[in-house]
C-alpha cells in the first residue's frame, strides 16, 4: 500500500524508468503513474543518461543488465553530473559481484521479482531521505 505521506510527497515529482524489457517498463509506468506527476521511459543506460540530462527527474529506477550501457555505468555517469540524485536499481540478477558493487556504491536495490509493498517502501525511504543503503 502506498502511504499517504509518499503520495503527498511524490505528486509533484518525476521519475525516470530504465529497462530494456518493454513489458516491465509499461507495468512500472502504470504503477508509478498513480503517484508521480511525470514518468519518463528509457530502454537502456544511454537513453537513460540522455533523458536524465533533459528532464532532471527526482528519482531513477533502473535495471542493471541492458544493451548499449548497463545500469551501473549509467548510475556512475549520472552521479558524476549530479551527486545526490535518487536512484534505485531493480535487477533480476542476484549475481553476487553486481550486488557487492551496488552495496559499495551505496545504491539501493531490489531483486526481481519485486513485491509492490517492498518497492513502495524503498521508494519512500530513498525519496524522503531515510535510505540507509
Amino acid at each position: 500500500m502506498i502511504s499517504d505521506r509518499l503520495k503527498s510527497f511524490a505528486k509533484d515529482r518525476t521519475v525516470l524508468l530504465v529497462d530494456d524489457d518493454q513489458s516491465i517498463l509499461h507495468l512500472f509506468q502504470r504503477i508509478f503513474s498513480r503517484v508521480f506527476k511525470e514518468i519518463h521511459l528509457a530502454e537502456d543506460g544511454e537513453e537513460g543518461v540522455e533523458i536524465f540530462r533533459q528532464r532532471q527527474p527526482d528519482l531513477i529506477v533502473s535495471d542493471i543488465v541492458m544493451p548499449n550501457m548497463d545500469g551501473l555505468k549509467m548510475t556512475e555517469l549520472i552521479r558524476a553530473e549530479k551527486r545526490g540524485v535518487k536512484i534505485i536499481i531493480i535487477t533480476a540478477h542476484d549475481d553476487q559481484q553486481n550486488l557487492e558493487i551496488l552495496e559499495n556504491r551505496e545504491i539501493p536495490f531490489l531483486v526481481k521479482p519485486v513485491d509492490r509493498e517492498d518497492l513502495w517502501e524503498m521508494i519512500e525511504k530513498v525519496m524522503m531521505g531515510e535510505s540507509d543503503s
